[in-house]
């Protein structure tokens, strides 16, 4: 691939958002895809957000280094190839206001978050709202962040529309 192209693809990436040259803290990569509110799916569970959190801490889903490639736009009827090496790892935090996050967090040339989940308690359980979801399998979504698997799904369940 000609080095035009590889700048090309990687500013895609970049402006649309996907991805990030900067190493933002894994917070601000969630927050960044809760703006994507079209990604976002909602769900209830009858699992607390500890529950939750400790079943994806517990799962040995989301570790390793695999090589991530894929197509860009970068222009009117115009697509380049990508690839790169992606460290992967599972971080875990919470926001000021209580709400749990976990984060599969993909590190390398680009960081980005490949997939991610935010935890909120509600009056039953929990308001689970899964990020960079396809809304079509959220029964399947569901199952896989109460049973802790949602990382090593995670390519089953992406948002479908990028």
């Amino acid at each position: 691939m000609s080095s035009r192209c590889l700048c090309t693809a990687l500013a895609a990436l970049v402006i649309s958002g996907c991805a990030s040259m900067s190493n933002r803290s894994s917070a601000d990569l969630v927050n960044a895809e809760l703006a994507a509110s079209k990604k976002v799916v909602t769900l209830s569970s009858e699992k607390s957000p500890e529950e939750i959190q400790r079943a994806i801490a517990e799962s040995s889903c989301g570790g390793g280094t695999q090589r991530m490639s894929s197509l860009a736009y970068a222009g009117p009827n115009t697509y380049v190839p990508v690839s790169s090496s992606m460290t992967f790892s599972v971080e875990q935090g919470e926001f000021g206001d209580g709400r749990k996050w976990s984060i599969l967090r993909g590190d390398g040339v680009l960081h980005m978050a490949a997939s991610g989940i935010v935890v909120a308690p509600a009056d039953s359980g929990s308001t689970i709202q899964v990020l960079k979801a396809d809304r079509s399998k959220a029964g399947q979504i569901k199952e896989s962040v109460e049973a802790g698997t949602i990382f090593c799904r995670w390519r089953e369940f992406d948002y479908p529309y990028d």
